[in-house]
């Protein structure tokens, strides 16, 4: 099939926008959750300030294996589509 494109690793900034994205989603959802959980237990603010909490502690380690230049699963999947093993 030529419409087909060959799996390419992608670049820095794209890869840069897709862990901001994750760390945003992350705190997104625990907020998501944290209120739903409150209303449903009938509680105060206490499970959306933890979620929240637990969310913006995975956008902070995400933010700073950014800054590390951490890519373990992006080199792995880039090795892979060229057909050499992962170290």
């Amino acid at each position: 099939m030529a419409w087909i494109r060959p799996y390419r690793a992608s670049s820095g900034t794209g890869r840069a926008f897709e862990k901001a994205f994750e760390a945003s989603l992350a705190i997104g959802v625990g907020v998501v959750i944290g209120y739903y959980l409150d209303r449903w237990l009938d509680t105060g603010p206490v499970f959306l300030f933890l979620f929240m909490l637990a969310g913006l502690v995975a956008c902070v380690r995400t933010l700073l294996q950014i800054q590390a230049g951490d890519d373990s699963d992006g080199a792995a999947s880039a090795k892979s589509s060229r057909g050499e093993p992962p170290e």
